[in-house]
């Protein structure tokens, strides 16, 4: 599936250069694969600790084929933040809407969220690290960031809204304050893992929601 369009702005092949070190034009690169790898490379170093040669050296791939494909340093960065907004908010769309009812489903987003507690490194979310560190300077990356956020809290705000329609949830329950919670829990969680917290806090936090709201399930009463 791909609501948010994951891999709209990318195709797999591309006449834009050969992997560094090929003797002639043995093949050409594979700019997803590409961008991939420079997302890595930007998460795990930020964006300041990045220097174009870190990407050709990560990469493989010509300084100019690089530059060609997808811009400057900025460019190419923005590109590499839009890659993993989209493929972690269509993981998480599935997950929410691939479940036997709404409430299952938010559950099931929130069992995702331990998953990533318990996988997380110091590295934290991309995504919060890099309005962290441009939002201020960065015009392009600051609205990527805020459409993350936003459509995080979306996913959830609907599965709570279609939970209350069938009757899962009392209709006096506040979607919007819900949704912004749990988007709260997320990127603190991503904060105090790359502060080096015991990720144990954050799986246990989110045991706790998964437990109230299932103290709030009218069909289980």
């Amino acid at each position: 599936m791909s609501s948010f369009n994951e891999h709209s702005k990318f195709n797999r092949s591309f006449n834009v250069g050969y992997k560094k070190g090929m003797a002639g034009p043995q093949r050409q690169f594979d700019k997803y694969e590409a961008l991939e790898t420079c997302m890595q490379t930007f998460w795990e170093k930020g964006y300041q600790s990045t220097s174009y040669e870190d990407l050709v050296k990560a990469t493989g791939v010509h300084r100019a084929s690089i530059y060609s494909a997808f811009g400057s340093k900025a460019e190419l960065f923005e590109q590499a933040l839009q890659m993993y907004v989209d493929r972690n908010l269509a993981y998480l769309l599935d997950t929410v809407r691939g479940q036997s009812s709404p409430l299952a489903g938010i559950e099931a987003g929130l069992r995702m969220m331990q998953t990533k507690a318990r996988t997380m490194s110091h590295q934290g979310c991309f995504c919060g690290n890099a309005g962290t560190e441009l939002s201020n300077d960065h015009p392009g990356v600051a609205k990527i960031v805020r459409i993350f956020y936003q459509r995080f809290q979306d996913i959830f705000r609907l599965a709570f809204q279609d939970a209350i329609r069938k009757k899962e949830l009392p209709t006096d329950f506040n979607a919007s304050r819900w949704s912004l919670l749990l988007l709260t829990l997320a990127q603190g969680g991503s904060n105090l893992s790359q502060a080096g917290a015991d990720p144990q806090e954050m799986i246990d936090m989110l045991e706790g929601v998964i437990e109230e709201l299932k103290a709030k399930n009218l069909k289980k009463k």
